[in-house]
């Protein structure tokens, strides 16, 4: 059995004394591997995963998302604190380029506070991740998403700079992790930017398995009652049974489903939840 912790979260859910703060950080706990994914805005994950008797100083392996601070944030802290004796951090192929939000003329900086002569002199490996990569016996880190239908677009508003300015974020270099379990896959995304349709699509044909279950942030936040719907909908027609959503999924996510999804599983995460995959 894998246990699936959340670490950090936007929300409380049970346990008033932990901390929650605009961002992701989820614990995996694979046949004596920990995975960390995502570190949270800043280093109050850590605080968190005293209180819920989670050491992190034997980390197996970390792997970010993507390169927004909400996501990245705390790494550096976290990293201060490893112990493992081989440190190995996994990214998309693009995580270093610069992240921002465009609002008409003006920019605000969104990417994470570390670069890779920080990874250097803490002795962590970097490994860039462009096709599946098995961390742990159930755990894959998937990449190399692409938009694929018409229901899901990435906002023009989210940029990278390069040497020649401001370029449209695709987030194809995205991380997530896959659980597998016999016949079913299980899907752990940090914002899912590019589409949970489009991701969900892809692993399902890169393992040849229905993915049965969808943990994380789905960032349906801004979309409409009916693209919520529709999205929805594809999705529990794909074979996703099983909904643990937080972040930026959206309150729409959570009515939608209770209200027309019945016999789908849905559960709100916050700090402190805790999924057996």
């Amino acid at each position: 059995m894998i246990t699936v912790s959340i670490l950090m979260e936007n929300s409380l859910v049970g346990h008033r004394g932990l901390e929650a703060e605009h961002g992701l950080s989820v614990l995996i706990e694979d046949e004596g591997h920990s995975i960390l994914f995502d570190t949270g805005s800043s280093s109050l994950f850590l605080d968190n995963a005293k209180r819920l008797k989670k050491d992190l100083s034997k980390i197996s392996s970390v792997v970010l998302s993507h390169p927004h601070y909400d996501h990245s944030g705390g790494f550096l802290s976290f990293a201060d604190q490893w112990e493992t004796e081989r440190k190995r951090l996994y990214t998309g192929k693009d995580f270093f380029s610069d992240r921002f939000e465009e609002n008409s003329f003006s920019y605000t900086f969104l990417g994470n506070d570390f670069s890779k002569e920080d990874l250097i002199e803490r002795g962590i490996e970097c490994s860039t991740v462009e096709s599946p990569v098995r961390i742990s016996p159930h755990c894959w880190v998937v990449t190399g998403f692409r938009q694929r239908n018409a229901l899901e677009s990435v906002p023009s508003r989210f940029k990278k700079r390069h040497e020649k300015g401001f370029v449209p974020d695709l987030f194809s270099d995205e991380c997530s992790i896959v659980v597998e379990s016999p016949g079913a896959l299980h899907l752990i995304v940090g914002c899912a930017h590019i589409g949970i349709l489009n991701i969900v699509e892809h692993v399902s044909r890169e393992f040849s398995k229905p993915v049965k279950g969808v943990y994380g942030g789905i960032h349906l936040m801004n979309s409409s009652a009916d693209e919520t719907g529709l999205i929805l909908e594809r999705l529990t027609g794909l074979g996703v049974e099983k909904f643990g959503l937080c972040h930026c999924s959206g309150a729409l996510v959570y009515e939608y489903l209770h209200d027309h999804m019945q016999g789908i599983e849905v559960a709100a995460l916050g700090s402190g939840s805790m999924l057996l995959v």
